[in-house]
This record gives structure tokens, sequence and C-alpha cells, in this order.
């Protein structure tokens, strides 16, 4: 035996066992049942799947996002930097929110696209993505200035309020008038009536003031809340609101006595702070009186923030500063003494809802609004019937295959056989090891390679059965066989290798997924039937010295 089949041999089974090595996590995951999976310690199972092949989005359930960046508030801003700032948050956030192997990347100029593959909670995963997350630390105004303030939008919007509060019920005043007027003078009571409602008709009577402690909450009815809305975006866009102010809304509707009310906040329009200084942002559990068995996050600034915080509260020592997160308050604490570097929000939170909270406020606030522009979701059992469809495609046409090939070249044929079960051995292998991503386009792309690792041997096979037919020895037309179909079989995969590529370029998800298992199973199909199969040959014609070939 000479030296290059030895090493051939000895090449051949180090990529048969490293195959086996990477392969066998893979193997060993499928065939678990669910109770076998429960047995096993969390640890181990995390191990286990951490080294088999991960499932798309398609295969195994979960939620594809198109996010769009919202450019209308966007000034003189180069998008691209926008979107790549967006991407690198977003990356953050999904971390932190713990979906293994998700796919976030830049499409075209504004666009980003999300698959998380697995995810249970898609509502929650939409909420902590697209928040937008800008936590701001306002200083409040009320009392007089606030009152003021109506008064001035009640007298120039007038009006306009008097039309959005006018009574609906007009037959039934009339009505009313009429068996009055049955009784009684009427003379001028529709003027009277008529200036009474007028005097309710106005900011000052639907925003009522309440005193809490040392300070003072306005508060509207939630019946008037729309109304109230309006009347305040109408004094902003006529620029009868003043320029440096701003009207901001609690977070949370609160039950009255009879009713159910929201409080206003008139605070800065510029922020004291904000959230870019955060440093770490952590859960809590009794930061509020108010809520001890409530979870809150504790905020700790970076060194600037620090010092930022500190000179805000010790300027205003008896003034409210209004935690602003996206534009409602969670809240609006009193300051009562200079405080250091530290600050929190808390609130009616559930043990979710602050924990992602502080995901989104530690990862950053995205530079612009995002909006969902495509949605699709995949259940957990349309991914198992198309992993079952694939399978069964695959072992259809690999049985198809190894017949044709066994009846049409007899024990050669069964040679090829083995070099296709190799073949697919390695593809997942390289998968696993490679920490790939198998799609439903990528189990297409396995099942086309089964179609061109086939057509490498039949070349090869014709070839010998040629030089078989010019009268040549077995090895010789072994030989020969092989060096001659190898350039036809070079320039067929190097071709299909380039369109791979092309493909993984500049195509999406499912299109890297396609092109990435047709790329390792054209080298695979290269490797099984140009060194594989020859090398079978060679040893075997290196021990018996054949007369005849079975092709």
């Amino acid at each position: 035996m000479d030296k290059t089949l030895k090493w051939r041999i000895v090449l051949v089974l180090a990529v048969i066992i490293t195959a086996a090595v990477f392969v066998y996590p893979t193997i060993k995951l499928a065939l678990l049942s669910d109770e076998d999976k429960a047995a096993m310690s969390t640890e181990e199972l995390s191990e286990l799947k951490d080294r088999a092949i991960n499932l798309g989005l398609d295969l195994q359930g979960g939620m594809h996002l198109v996010l769009e960046v919202d450019q209308s508030e966007l000034e003189d801003t180069d998008i691209k930097n926008v979107v790549s700032r967006a991407e690198a948050i977003i990356r953050n956030r999904v971390d932190k929110f713990g979906v293994a192997e998700p796919i976030i990347q830049v499409e075209g100029e504004d666009r980003i696209v999300v698959q998380l593959a697995g995810l249970s909670d898609e509502a929650r995963a939409k909420e902590l993505i697209g928040q937008t997350a800008l936590l701001e630390f306002k200083l409040v105004k009320e009392g007089d200035e606030f009152r003021q303030l109506l008064s001035e939008v009640d007298e120039a919007l007038s009006e306009e309020i008097r039309s959005l509060t006018a009574d609906d019920d007009t037959e039934e005043f009339e009505r009313q008038l009429e068996e009055v007027a049955a009784e009684t003078d009427t003379t001028g009571l529709r003027d009277e009536i008529d200036d009474v409602v007028d005097e309710g008709r106005g900011l000052l009577s639907l925003v009522r003031f309440t005193r809490v402690g040392t300070h003072e909450d306005a508060m509207v009815n939630m019946a008037d809340m729309e109304t109230v809305k309006q009347v305040f975006e109408s004094a902003r866009e006529q620029e009868i609101m003043p320029p440096d102010v701003q009207i901001v809304w609690n977070m949370a509707v609160e039950e009255g006595r009879e009713d159910k009310f929201q409080r206003v906040y008139l605070v800065n329009r510029k922020a004291s702070l904000t959230g870019k200084y955060i440093n770490q942002a952590i859960v809590r559990w009794g930061i509020d009186p108010s809520y001890p068995s409530a979870p809150g996050i504790s905020l700790e600034f970076n060194r600037l923030g620090k010092s930022l915080f500190s000179r805000v509260t010790g300027e205003n020592i008896e003034r409210r500063l209004a935690i602003v997160l996206d534009d409602k308050v969670h809240s609006a604490p009193n300051i009562t003494e200079k405080i250091r570097g530290a600050a929190s929000i808390s609130g009616a939170f559930t043990a979710e809802k602050a924990q992602d909270l502080a995901i989104v406020l530690e990862a950053g606030a995205l530079p612009a609004p995002l909006k969902i522009v495509e949605e699709r979701t995949v259940g957990p059992s349309l991914g198992s019937d198309s992993i079952r469809r694939g399978v069964r495609a695959a072992i259809v046409g690999g049985a198809v295959v190894a017949i044709f090939m066994v009846v049409y070249y007899n024990m050669s044929g069964l040679l090829a056989v083995l070099a296709l079960t190799l073949n697919l051995v390695i593809l997942l292998a390289a998968l696993g090891g490679l920490r790939g991503t198998l799609t439903l386009p990528g189990i297409a792309g396995i099942i086309l390679t089964i179609g061109m690792a086939v057509d490498a041997n039949v070349l090869i096979f014709e070839r010998v059965r040629e030089e078989l037919g010019a009268g040549k020895t077995v090895r010789r037309a072994i030989k020969d066989g092989y060096s001659r179909a190898f350039i036809t079989i070079l320039d067929a995969n190097i071709t299909t290798l380039i369109t791979a590529a092309v493909l993984y370029q500049f195509g999406t998800g499912p299109i890297k997924g396609f092109a990435v298992t047709l790329s390792i199973g054209i080298l695979a199909s290269m490797f099984t039937a140009i060194v594989v199969t020859r090398t079978i040959f060679d040893a075997v014609t290196n021990v018996r010295r054949l007369s005849k070939l079975s092709i």
C-alpha cells in the first residue's frame, strides 16, 4: 500500500469520526422524548441544545418582524447611522430578553428585520422591541402656574371649547323648557341658563386640583379626557402654549370614589436629566411604600449622570421631579434633599413589566420610533409539520436515488449510497459545528445536494465504464475515469458555489439558509465522491487484484 493511500484512509477516517462527534448532539436531541427532556437538568439540556443544530423560525415556530424607522421627526440626520444604532439597541434588548440565536439585520435603507425563533410570548416581545424607552427627568410646574395657563387657554380658545363641550341633549332641554313655561314666566331664562353653562365650559372646570401633601395634583375625569386632550393639542398647534412647557399625562388610570380619573402634569419641556446617563437598571421590591409588594426599578447613573442628578436635586428641594418615560409620567416624587447618583421608578408594576422596563432602560433609548410594517408568527405545530414533511421528502428522495444507483451500478452503486450517507452526515455535522441555523429552505438545499452528489458519482462511474470498455485494467480504468471526470465535476460545482455565494450575499434569512446548506453540501459531495469512493476503490484493488469491476 503506497503512502498516499494510507494518508487518504487516515483523512477519511478522521472526517468520519469528527462528523460523528458533531452530529451526535443533534441526533440525541431529536430522539429525546418530552419525558426524557423533563428528567434532564436545566444545565445539561441547555448544553445539549447549544451543541445541536439550531432550528429556524419556520421549523420551531416564533416571530418575524420587519420594523421601519419613523423619519417624520428626524431633521438633518444620517438615516444610516440612526438605523445602525437602533439595530444595536434592539440586539441588546433581545439578548437580555433571553431569546436564543435571534436574527437581527438591517434591510434596505430604513428597515430592520427581527426573527425570534422559539418565542412563546409574542406580545411581550413586540412591546420590548418597539418601546422607544426615552427616559427623562422633568421639573413639575403646579398650582398657580398651571391655573394661569389653563385660564389663558380658556380665554384664547373659548369658542372651540364651547363647541367641544356643547350639550348634545338639545331636544331634551327644549322639552324641559316648554314644561317650565306652562307653569312659570320663562322670560330671559334661556339666557340665564346659557350663561351658567358657559361658566362651566372651560379647562378650569374640567381640570380638578387636589392637594397632596404640600403639592397640588391636577386630575381629569375619564369622561372629559378626549376633550381636554383636544384643547391642549389645539393650544400647542396655535402656539398658545408657552414653548418651554409641556403637558404630560400619568401612565395609570386611577379609581376614584365615583369615577375614574387620570393625573395631568405641567412640566418643563427641556429635561433636567435623561436616561442616556443610566449605567445600570435593577429590579427591586418595596421601593415605593404605596406598593410594598410590587417591584420597581432602581437606577444607577454613570459618573456624569451622578453629577447632573446631584445638581438638579440640590437646586430644587421641595419641588417635584417627574419621571417621564415615552411622554408618560411614572411618578413625580417630591425632592426633599440633595441626592447623589441614584433614582428609582415605582408604580403598580408586575415582575415581568418591571424586568422588561429595566432591560430597555439599560439597553438605551431608540434614536427614533419604530413601526411594525410586517409581522408573521409561526406556531410550533406548523414548524413540527414542516420538519416532518422535509425529513419525509429527504428520506423518499434518498431512497429512490439509492435504489436507482444500486440497480444501475451494482456494487459500485452501493458504494455511492454509502458516500451519499456520509455526505449527509458531514453536512449536518458542519451545521452543528458552525452553530448554523437550519430552515425549511435549508432542508431544500440538503435535498438538492443529494441529487448533485449523485450526479458526481454518475459522471465518475460512466467514465470508468468507458475506460473498462476500452480494454484497460480495473485499476487503470478507475484512475483514468476519476481523472477525466474531475474537471467536469469541479466546473459544475464551482459555478453552483458562485451562485450560492451571490444568494448568501444579497438574500435575506431563508435565502441565506438555503445558500449555506447548498454550499456545505457541494463541498461535502465533492469530498465523498472524489476522495472517499476513490479511496475505497484503491484500497480494494490494492488488496485484491480485480479482473472485473461490478459497475
